[in-house]
C-alpha cells in the first residue's frame, strides 16, 4: 500500500513537471510569434513606403511621358536629332533602372516574407514532434501506470487466493482438532466406563435393577402413555431428534451453532466449555433448566442437600398437568407421579460415584422411548418437566408476583411456552440459591442476563427466540 501511495506521488509531481515545461514551451512559442508580428509589421511599413516611393516615380514617370511629346518638340527645335536620341536613351535606362529596383525590392520582400513563414512552419512542426514525444511519453506512462495496478490488483488476488487457502487450511485443522477432541472424549468415556465395570466386578456388587421398568405402576403407564401419544407421539420426529437432551458439545461447536463472532467467542468462553442441544417441543426450557438443576442436585450436592431437597420441595409438591382436554388434577394420581419420581431419582442417586450417575441421569432424562436395553423407558422426562412445571407455579403463587402474573394457566399446560419466563427464572434463582445467568441471541447480537450473582451453584441457559438450549459451565466438572 505504501509502494502504491509513493508511486501515485511520484506520478503527480512527474506530471507537474511536464506541464510546467509545457507551459514554458508555449510562452517561447508566444514570444516568437509575437516577433513575428512585430516583423511583419514592420514589413507591411516599409512595404508601404515603397509603394509610396513607387507610387511617385509613377507619376513623375507619368508626367515624363505626357511632357515627353513636349520635350521631343522642343528638343527637335532647339537639339538636333542626336541629342535627342541621347536623351531618350538616358530616360529609357532611368526607367529601366527604376522598373529593375522594384521589381529586386519585391524578391527581396517575398525572400523575407518566404523567410519568416518557413521558419514559423519549422517551429510548428517541431512544436508538433515535441507534443508528439510527449504524447507518446504520457502513453506509455499511462500504459505503465495500468500494467502497475494490474500487477497489484492480481498480486492482491493471488494474496486473497492465499488468505482463503490459509482460512481453508485453518479450518480443516480445527475440524482435524475437533475430531481428535471428539476421539479424546469419546476415549475418555470408554475409559470411565471401564472403570465403572472394573468397580463393579471387584465389589461383587449387583446393580440393583430398576423395577419402574417392568414392575412400572399401570396408573403411572397409562397416563405417561397418554400424554405422549396425543402431544409428542402425535409429531413425526427423525430419530436424530427424538432425545429430549444430547450429548454435550464443545466450543467450536457451540460457535458454529450460534454463528458467533470473534468477540462474542471470547465473552462466552469465559463462563461456558460447551453445550447440550435440547429438543424444542414447548418444554425445552423445563428440559434445560430441569436437567441442569437435576445435575446439581444428584451429582453435585452432599447427601445431606439432596435429602433436604427431597423432603422439604419433591416431597411436598403437587403433579398437576393439563394436556389436549385430559386435567390431572387428583390427589391419589399425583401421589403416584410424585412416588414415582421419588423413585426414580433415588436409584440414579445411590449410584457408587459422580461419573456414573451423571451418565445414568443423561440416559434416563434423554430417552425418547424405551431403550433396547431395558434400562430407561423415557417416562424420566415426563415426571421431571411436570415436577418443574409445578414447581414454577408453586415458587410464583409464594411470590410478591402472584397477583399480578398473567401466565399461571400456561405453566402447567403441557409443551405450553411462557412469555413471562424473565419472572420464573428470577425466582427460581432466589428460592433455589442457585445463579442463573442467560444468554440471550437474536440475529448477530447476544444479551448476558444474569439471577442471584451471589449464589455458588451456575445453570447456563441459551436463549434464541422460542427456543432454550443448556449451558456447560466452566468449571464442571
Amino acid at each position: 500500500m505504501n509502494n502504491h501511495l509513493e508511486e501515485k506521488k511520484k506520478k503527480e509531481e512527474e506530471e507537474k513537471q511536464r506541464q510546467k515545461e509545457e507551459q514554458g514551451r508555449r510562452q517561447v512559442i508566444h514570444s516568437r510569434l509575437n516577433q513575428f508580428f512585430e516583423k511583419l509589421v514592420s514589413f507591411e511599413i516599409r512595404y508601404n513606403i515603397i509603394q509610396q516611393r513607387l507610387t511617385q516615380v509613377e507619376e513623375c514617370q507619368s508626367i515624363f511621358n505626357q511632357s515627353l511629346p513636349l520635350i521631343e518638340s522642343t528638343l527637335d527645335s532647339k537639339l538636333g536629332d542626336q541629342k535627342f536620341e541621347s536623351l531618350q536613351q538616358n530616360l529609357i535606362q532611368k526607367k529601366q533602372q527604376s522598373n529593375s529596383l522594384i521589381i529586386e525590392f519585391e524578391q527581396h520582400f517575398n525572400n523575407q516574407l518566404k523567410q519568416i513563414q518557413d521558419s514559423i512552419i519549422k517551429q510548428f512542426k517541431q512544436k508538433e514532434e515535441q507534443d508528439n514525444i510527449w504524447k507518446d511519453k504520457i502513453e506509455i506512462d499511462f500504459q505503465n501506470l495500468l500494467k502497475s495496478i494490474k500487477e497489484k490488483e492480481l498480486n492482491q488476488v493471488e494474496q486473497y487466493k492465499q488468505l482463503n487457502e490459509s482460512i481453508l487450511q485453518i479450518k480443516q485443522k480445527d475440524e482435524q482438532d475437533n475430531i481428535w477432541k471428539d476421539k479424546i472424549e469419546m476415549d475418555i468415556q470408554n475409559l470411565l466406563k471401564s472403570k465403572k465395570d472394573s468397580i463393579t466386578n471387584q465389589s461383587n456388587i449387583i446393580q440393583p435393577q430398576p423395577d419402574f421398568i417392568e414392575n412400572n405402576g399401570e396408573i403411572i403407564n397409562n397416563i405417561i402413555k397418554d400424554i405422549y401419544s396425543q402431544t409428542t407421539r402425535q409429531r413425526y420426529v427423525p430419530g436424530q431428534y427424538q432425545p429430549f437432551i444430547h450429548q454435550m458439545q464443545n466450543q467450536s461447536d457451540l460457535a458454529k451453532y450460534y454463528n458467533l463472532k470473534l468477540e462474542q467467542k471470547k465473552t462466552i468462553n469465559q463462563y461456558i466449555q460447551g453445550f447440550r442441544k435440547v429438543r424444542g417441543d414447548g418444554n425445552c426450557f423445563y428440559s434445560s433448566f430441569g436437567f441442569g438443576y437435576l445435575q446439581l442436585l444428584i451429582v453435585h450436592y452432599d447427601q445431606n442437600q439432596y435429602d433436604e431437597f427431597l423432603n422439604s420441595v419433591i416431597k411436598k409438591m403437587r403433579f398437576r398437568i393439563q394436556y389436549q382436554s385430559t386435567k390431572i388434577d387428583d390427589e391419589k394420581i399425583e401421589t403416584q407421579l410424585r412416588e414415582e419420581f421419588i423413585k426414580r431419582l433415588n436409584l440414579i442417586r445411590n449410584l457408587e460415584n459422580k461419573v456414573m450417575r451423571q451418565d445414568e441421569l443423561f440416559n434416563q432424562f434423554s430417552a425418547y422411548e424405551q431403550n433396547e436395553d431395558q434400562q430407561a423407558d423415557g417416562y424420566f422426562y415426563a415426571l421431571s418437566t411436570i415436577f418443574f412445571r409445578n414447581l414454577s407455579l408453586h415458587f410464583i403463587e409464594q411470590s410478591e408476583h402472584k397477583d399480578i402474573f398473567t401466565e399461571k394457566d400456561s405453566l402447567l399446560l403441557w409443551e405450553a411456552e411462557c412469555n413471562s419466563n424473565e419472572i420464573v427464572i428470577s425466582i427460581l434463582a432466589q428460592q433455589l440459591k442457585i445463579n442463573i445467568i442467560v444468554f440471550f441471541f437474536d440475529k448477530d447480537k447476544f444479551t448476558m442476563m444474569e439471577y442471584n450473582k451471589e449464589a455458588k451453584r451456575k445453570i447456563i441457559l441459551l436463549l434464541q427466540p422460542g427456543h432454550y438450549n443448556l449451558g456447560v459451565p466452566k468449571l464442571e466438572e
